[in-house]
């Protein structure tokens, strides 16, 4: 595998890293939001997770398919299996998640991993092969919610050790 593809899957981990240790604290409230427009940590989780018409996996699939990426932005499953799910079990899911990309990545093959695609969004159409959507979709967007429930802890007071 290609050195640029070695330092993307760092990334990937680092930004799954992130996710998961800011989960950490938060099994009693993951579903405490600050206001009726805010996101709980189970929102959070739900929308990285995304479903089978958005999401890492999905638009990574369609990029390697050669077939055009049109994001669901916000957008959440709120399946009743997902509110179900304790902290363990969407810990479970978010690894499963990035073991798929993680898998998509090293399997792809150099035609499938050069080929661009058309990214169909609301500011207009632009070209995108797999490494941008791993970096868009997965990486950039990963660590942005990581952000996210790391806001959530400290307003919670959940303090975390470095």
């Amino acid at each position: 595998m290609p050195l640029a593809r070695d330092a993307l899957l760092r990334e990937m981990h680092t930004a799954f890293q992130a996710v998961l240790r800011h989960l950490q604290g938060l099994d009693y409230a993951l579903d405490w939001r600050e206001g009726p427009e805010e996101w709980s940590a189970r929102d959070i989780v739900d929308h990285l997770l995304g479903t089978e018409d958005s999401g890492i996996l999905f638009h990574l699939g369609r990029a390697l398919r050669g077939e055009p990426i049109t994001p669901n932005p916000g957008h959440l499953s709120r399946s009743p299996q997902r509110r179900a799910m304790d902290i363990q079990a969407l810990r479970r899911a978010l690894t499963d998640t990035y073991q798929e990309v993680i898998r998509l990545v090293q399997e792809a093959s150099p035609q499938q991993w050069e080929r661009k695609v058309r990214l169909v969004r609301p500011q207009g159409v632009q070209e995108i092969d797999p490494e941008g959507v791993v970096r868009r979709f997965f990486i950039a967007h990963w660590n942005e919610h990581a952000r996210q429930l790391a806001s959530l802890q400290e307003r919670l007071g959940i303090v975390m050790e470095d």
